[in-house]
């Protein structure tokens, strides 16, 4: 696969993805918990590609195995904790401090290979950092723990796109995202059981963990995973965190969602990240 196709799908995912977000607010709305709305999302996902991509499961990859598995616990923390900040803070909100992965995978990469990230990847990396900074911090420079949570989400993401970057090219795609989504699946059982009761889920509830399931699940986690080994890790990182522009469109449209001048300021300081990223030269981009 080319760069530039690997950044298409990117941007794919980051449209579905924001999307996703605007319906696990309305899941939220109709009383779905967080555990139960991650199992009912993951343990379909899960059959759902046994199903249509169930030649492709045999015989077992054991690094599919190892990888899907430690890729499924690191994801699962990251969804657990988007889902919280989801409950606690604005969905656009959120998206754009998920954010914080851009800034997070060129340090991390540098710490982990000994190079040094190319210039633009840096300033496009704190650009992205004063975008969320005007966005969720409050005038005495403290953030409430929706926001918090959503950045622990995001360093999640960061950590999980340096070990995609890593990854044999060969790995089998659909095989490891199995394994993601049973290692997701299965903690989200153990968070189901602890929350206690729950809910019935409706047609409405019911529809916006169907979307999650299908589209932000399968069809994401497989563009993502299909795209992470043939794009630099902080440049696919940065064109994922458009899922915040994308998300606010959503919002505004469907949620009637009040989009402040900050707001605004800090989308445009991300999108110039993103196209900063974007207009790198070839071969100046570290590997």
């Amino acid at each position: 696969m080319s760069e530039k196709k690997a950044d298409l799908f990117l941007f794919l995912t980051a449209a579905l993805w924001g999307m996703s977000i605007i319906f696990t607010n309305i899941a939220y709305s109709e009383n779905i918990k967080t555990f139960q709305m991650m199992f009912f999302r993951f343990f379909p996902s899960a059959i759902i590609i046994f199903i249509v991509f169930g030649k492709s499961m045999f015989p077992i990859n054991k690094t599919a195995v190892i990888n899907g598995l430690l890729l499924g616990i690191i994801n699962f923390a990251s969804y657990a904790f988007e889902l919280l900040a989801v409950s606690k803070s604005q969905p656009s909100k959120v998206a754009f401090l998920l954010s914080v992965t851009v800034v997070a995978v060129p340090l991390i990469n540098w710490a982990i290979k000994k190079k040094t990230p190319h210039m633009h990847t840096i300033i496009a990396a704190f650009i992205t950092m004063a975008g969320v900074g005007f966005m969720s911090l409050k005038s005495n420079f403290t953030i409430n723990i929706g926001d918090s949570f959503a950045i622990i989400s995001g360093l999640c993401v960061a950590v999980n796109a340096i070990i995609l970057s890593y990854l044999k090219k060969d790995c089998p795609i659909m095989q490891m995202t199995f394994f993601q989504f049973i290692a997701i699946a299965i903690l989200s059982f153990g968070g189901y059981i602890i929350e206690g009761s729950h809910s019935a889920i409706n047609i409405v509830g019911g529809a916006a963990i169907a979307y999650n399931a299908v589209v932000s699940s399968v069809v994401c986690f497989a563009l993502k995973n299909l795209a992470m080994p043939h794009t630099n890790p902080a440049k696919g990182s940065i064109i994922l965190s458009t899922e915040s522009i994308f998300c606010t469109i959503f919002s505004v449209l469907i949620l009637n969602e009040h989009i402040t001048l900050r707001i605004i300021i800090g989308a445009v300081l991300i999108f110039a990240a993103v196209f900063m990223e974007e207009g790198l030269p070839k071969g100046e981009t570290e590997n």
